[in-house]
This record gives structure tokens, sequence and C-alpha cells, in this order.
């Protein structure tokens, strides 16, 4: 049976007064959990309160001055809940998970002039029959970053492919951007394109995942009847967590392994350990970090870019459910991934992709420093960023902080480093 490809439809749209009526009527569709149950949702800044009550068969969605609840800004109908309530950081946004016909999905409402819209396009920009789970929101300057579970159905409403779909709006102007989209269960990862001469810093490992001992004793997680099958090589290849309990433990047991056989070198044996983590818990950052480690080595090997680019998505779907120094942490290696596309495009002579992926890496850098500097593959990853800028006395400094925290660098790179300063 033919797959049809999705089809991306990037339009500009205009922003829309924040409905005060209920939305169109759409199928029923069962929410497993009490949805005026939600807990009171306050801005960051302390200024604004989100809540959910439930009238009737609806919810509805109140925005009021925390100084005076009963005065009410606006306020938004659900007729099947709401799911979930999330600010963003600097309080310039707030974002509305709740169910429909097709799934979950989500709504973005900002203020604008003083008064609280609603974006439009919010939904996965993706035609066909589709299902679609929303996943999380990322916040940046001035936009949202939406994350998507995406299905495919055929005729029969049969499973055919599925997905993650990540885009940004702009909270200023409700313009959608296409970020991000892979097919999870393609068959397209492996093609040869050698680029040697890149110094690779050695593969981190997040602390609360503890590395595994030199010779691994410990049986693998149980096999389920879909991880005995496995394939394994690609990220998500062929699975469906769906069917398998949830197990977080059995999760972490399989993510220790794969960063021992990432430490070793054996990129298969590591990609199958975290294909089996992300099955015990698909909402797992360890395991989204993991299968970006090992696409930024295959990187190394051949096909640098389309390996490169995937393992970007990969830390980016990381990241929407990592917090704190499990975030900043990943965060140094997502920069590393940048940084060696940087140079894969000053290779090709494209100067304003190399800029751009640069630019990327150098911001992921100044998180994961603030939120890590004691971490020592940060600063080694930081050290990488500096040299390939030109910068060596700072990519110096920063290798010189690693070492001294512990860090064993590739004596080539350090030599490299070493001439680079006498120039």
């Amino acid at each position: 049976m033919k797959i049809f490809p999705f089809v991306f439809c990037l339009v500009a749209v205009a922003l829309s007064p924040l409905a005060l009526t209920a939305q169109e009527a759409a199928p029923a569709v069962t929410v497993e959990h009490s949805v005026s149950a939600l807990e009171p949702a306050t801005s960051p800044d302390g200024n604004m309160v989100a809540t959910v009550t439930r009238q009737g068969n609806e919810d509805v969605l109140l925005l009021s001055k925390t100084a005076d609840p009963t005065h009410r800004v606006a306020s938004q109908r659900y007729s099947q809940g709401v799911l979930s309530l999330e600010w963003a950081e600097d309080s310039a946004a707030l974002v509305v998970g709740f169910p429909d016909e097709r799934g979950s999905q989500a709504d973005v409402l900002t203020q604008r002039n003083g008064t609280w819209v609603q974006l439009p396009a919010t939904t996965p920009p993706l035609e066909g029959r589709l299902r679609y789970q929303y996943l999380g929101a990322v916040f940046r300057e001035g936009t949202v970053q939406l994350s998507y579970k995406v299905s495919q159905l055929d005729d029969d409403d049969q499973l055919l492919a599925f997905g993650v779909c990540a885009f940004d709006l702009k909270l200023a102007s409700g313009q959608r951007v296409l970020r991000a989209y892979r097919d999870m269960n393609a068959q397209s990862f492996q093609t040869v394109n050698p680029n040697p001469g890149t110094p690779a810093a050695a593969p981190s490992v997040p602390d609360n995942v503890a590395p595994a001992p030199a010779v691994v004793e410990s049986p693998a997680p149980p096999a389920t009847p879909t991880t005995a099958r496995l394939q394994g090589l690609q990220p998500m290849e062929g699975m469906n967590p769906k069917n398998v309990t949830a197990n977080p433990t059995s999760s972490d047991a399989a993510a220790r392994q794969g960063f021992e056989a990432l430490r070793q070198g054996d990129l298969e044996t590591a990609m199958k350990r975290f294909n089996q983590a992300y099955l015990f818990n698909e909402n797992s950052p360890i395991a989204f970090w993991g299968f970006g480690a090992v696409l930024g080595q295959r990187a190394l090997k051949q096909n640098t870019e389309a390996n490169l680019k995937k393992a970007i998505q990969m830390f980016e779907r990381g990241l929407i459910h990592a917090r704190g120094k499990v975030r900043a942490r990943m965060q140094g290696d997502f920069g590393l991934a940048y940084t060696r596309l940087a140079v894969y495009y000053r290779q090709q002579n494209d100067t304003e992709q190399m800029e751009r992926a640069f630019d990327e890496a150098g911001q992921l850098f100044k998180q994961a420093y603030q939120g890590a500097r004691n971490y020592p593959p940060v600063a080694a990853n930081y050290s990488l960023y500096y040299y390939y800028r030109g910068n060596y006395r700072q990519a110096k400094t920063m290798a010189d902080l690693a070492v001294k925290r512990g860090y064993k660098f590739d004596p080539r790179y350090l030599q490299d480093l070493k001439e680079a300063l006498r120039r």
C-alpha cells in the first residue's frame, strides 16, 4: 500500500481576538481525568492567573488579573475539556492543551496591545488522514515551538506511519514557521559520505544515568513481543510504546547500557539500547539524548549533513521533556551537533548556512554553560565550538577547564589547538 508523503503548508495568518463563545462542536473524546480539577496556573511574573471551571458539559478557561480575580480579561470555552496549562517564562504567552476529534492539540494565547488574542494555525501543518497528540511547548524569545506526535492512517484508519512534527509560531504576528519533521519509522538514515578531519569530543553521559561497569554483566531490559524483533538501528524504528507497559526503571537500565556501548564505540548496540529506553518510557529525555549522540557519532563517518540534522531533531525532541541540569547538559551535546554542522557547511563554502548553525550553537552553549558549568563535557564541547570559530584563546580556556574537571580529550585535538595558538 502506498504511503503518501506529508505536505507542509506554511502560511502567514492574522491574529484573532479570544473567542467568548464555545468552539464548534466535535465528536466526543473521552478525557481520562477530571479536567475541571486542573490547578489554577499563575504566570511567572505573578500578574495573571488562568483558571479552568466546569460549566455544564464544557470547560471554561478564565484569564484574570491576580490582584483582582473577579476581573476577567478573557475567556475561552472548550467543549471537550482542558488537558494542560503552560505559561512562557516571561509570561508573554499561555499554551492550553485540549482534546479534539483527531486526538489533542494546543491553543496559544498571547497579549497584543493590551488585549489577549488567540494565535491560529496551531495544529500540525500536514495533510492527509491524521491523528495527532500534542506533546508540549518550548518557549524562545518571541516564539513558541509546538511539538506533536503525528500518526498517518489509511482509508480503514489503520496506522501507516508515525512521526514527530515541531514548528515555531511567532507571538507578534502568528506566523507559522516549520522547524522540523521526521517520519520516525522511515528506513533512510544510512548512506555514505565520509567527512574526515573533525576532532571528536567523547560522548557525554548524564550523571542521573549511572555509568555501566566496564564489563556489562546485568541483563538487558526484559524483551517484549515488540523489542524481540526490533531491527533497532534507527531511533524508534518499528516500535509502538502504547503496546508496552511503561517501566521507567527498565528505561533507565537500557539507557545506562546505551551510553556504555556509545563510549566503547558500538553504535549499533547503543542505538538498540536507546530504542529500548524509549520503548519503556516514550517521554524519556535521556533516550532522545542517546539518539542524538549516536547520530552525531555516525555523522563523523558517513552522511554528515543528514545525520547531524537528524541528531538535532532528536535533541529538540528530548528538550521538550528535559528539566534542570539534564536539560543544560543535553544542550551541550546539542550545541556540538550544530557546531559540526557549521563545519560541514564551511567545507561546502555555504557561508550563510554556516553562520546560522554557529549562531544556534553559540546560544545553546551559552545556556548549557549557565546551567551546567561544572559538567566537564559542556566545557569540552564549548572548547570545540570556540576552536572552529577561530577563537583559540577561549578554546584553550575551556579545554583547560574541562581537563581540570577530569575530561580526557583526543590528544590530536589538544595538539591542533596548541599549534593554532602559535600562529
